[in-house]
């Protein structure tokens, strides 16, 4: 899996660096940004507990290329922190994390070079890591929550500041699986396994490098 990640992140940099250029594609764009990612649905429903995926908060950084007048590509990567909620006779919060990592087209919807709103579609990897579920791994040597791989889909609004500097705001929803082996032993037998909605709203400044 790792493996797996290494590589598609190689090739998307290469994608992006060896993009080519022309007079309206300019040189390599630079996102830091921070945000929020809130799950809009229960994880799954265990025999005696509900489980929620509460907000997580988000730091990342975008790297992008223009490839032609109204298209470009990027790469997101970002990691997070937030908690999962187990709601059953008593209510339970347990901390967790969270890693992306984006591939992401965007078409330039309205606007020009500068100010402008996109369009944002692309692939998505999600991890999230949650003690309680390391725990139960560990006691039964089986995988109990795994990475997913989805999609993205948004729009992006990008305000320029100066001729190299913009500010942007980016709403996406990141659909994907939950991620849940629903024949752990340690979840029981009556889990539902059930695509994911991830809402993720991120702000950062956009810089243009030589």
């Amino acid at each position: 899996m790792r493996l797996t990640i290494r590589v598609a992140c190689a090739l998307a940099l290469a994608t992006i660096a060896f993009a080519p250029r022309n007079a309206a594609a300019a040189g390599t764009e630079v996102t830091p940004f921070v945000g929020i990612i809130a799950p809009t649905q229960n994880l799954m429903t265990g025999p005696s507990a509900l489980y929620r995926m509460g907000d997580h908060s988000v730091y990342g950084l975008t790297i992008g290329r223009a490839v032609a007048e109204r298209f470009g590509v990027e790469l997101a990567l970002g990691a997070g922190s937030g908690h999962l909620e187990a709601i059953g006779g008593d209510a339970f919060e347990f901390g967790s994390t969270v890693l992306i990592a984006d591939l992401r087209g965007r078409f330039r919807l309205a606007g020009d070079a500068s100010t402008s709103l996109g369009l944002v579609v692309g692939g998505a990897y999600t991890n999230y890591k949650v003690g309680y579920f390391d725990f139960a791994e560990d006691q039964l040597d089986e995988d109990v929550f795994d990475p997913t791989f989805g999609g993205v889909a948004g729009l992006d609004v990008r305000a320029g500041l100066s001729d190299r500097l913009a500010l942007t705001v980016t709403a996406l929803d990141r659909f994907h699986g939950s991620g849940v082996n629903t024949d752990s032993e340690a979840l029981g037998t009556e889990i539902e396994d059930k695509s994911q909605h991830d809402f993720m709203f991120t702000a950062g400044l956009k810089f243009e490098l030589p």
